[in-house]
């Protein structure tokens, strides 16, 4: 069983030992990483990655990994899938055995939901960075030319809890169906806004969307999920604005 799980980043970082992990490098960042991948090689959309966050790289491994028996993951240099998400130490992130023992049971990988005192769709425009209108433009998109994923788009939206991170493990031959329909959905939401008064978080628009949309995908396809948690091997720097609203959020739990 072959498997690859490709961790994404713009820094340099501690990287796993064991065999199943390989980095990948997106964004401008001149970095040197022994043995490190590029986002910007082969066939690819690297000039997005501002706009598309890691889906750059997920797009360089749709388009360039030809294995589809490959079992294919995706992480981040400070997210890994963990048996433990208290331990930061990397004896602790799922090696090969653990993804083929999963495998044997289950179709896909995905991290352990959160939790929101709102809906999914709520939190996304109320609590983050996003656009109540590109969520809406995004629903209408699907009514076009995805119209059966709509009523699980609904579901999805109208939810308080959903997987988020980009991160997830799935054969490849899954993970060309689901790149086929993101990148499609994704394709006609960026000919539909334009970008000119978003702040740069804020212009990360298909990343953060994407992040919703595995759920839709996922759901739809009726897929046997295996539920994992991540750990923060490093804390990221706070906006305090949306620590503030994202404290709301959890107050609305009680």
């Amino acid at each position: 069983m072959s498997i690859t799980i490709y961790v994404v980043t713009h820094k340099c970082f501690i990287e796993p030992k064991d065999e199943i992990y390989q980095t990948i490098i997106v964004g401008p960042a001149d970095l040197d990483l022994k043995n490190a991948l590029r986002d910007n090689t082969g066939v690819n959309i690297a000039h997005k990655n501002s706009n598309y966050c890691e889906l750059t790289a997920l797009y360089w491994i749709w388009k360039n990994v030809a294995d589809k028996d490959r079992i294919i993951g995706m992480c981040h240099y400070r997210r890994f899938f963990s048996k433990s998400r208290y331990r930061k130490s990397s004896k602790y992130f799922l090696t090969k055995k653990d993804v083929q023992s999963i495998f044997c049971k289950y179709d896909v990988v995905l991290p352990k939901k959160n939790r929101w005192g709102v809906t999914v769709g709520e939190n996304y425009y109320n609590y983050g960075e996003g656009k109540e209108k590109d969520l809406l433009l995004v629903r209408e998109i699907i009514s076009n030319i995805y119209p059966q994923y709509l009523k699980d788009f609904d579901q999805v939206i109208n939810a308080k809890a959903a997987s988020y991170r980009n991160m997830f493990i799935m054969r490849k031959i899954l993970l060309d169906e689901y790149c086929e329909w993101l990148f499609a959905i994704l394709g006609e939401l960026e000919k539909s806004i334009s970008l000119d008064d978003y702040t740069k978080a804020e212009a990360r628009v298909f990343g953060y969307l994407s992040e919703i949309l595995l759920n839709v995908w996922i759901l739809h396809k009726n897929l046997k999920i295996k539920y994992v948690p991540i750990v923060l091997t490093e804390l990221p720097s706070f906006n305090f604005n949306l620590l503030k609203m994202r404290f709301k959020s959890i107050i609305h739990l009680k």
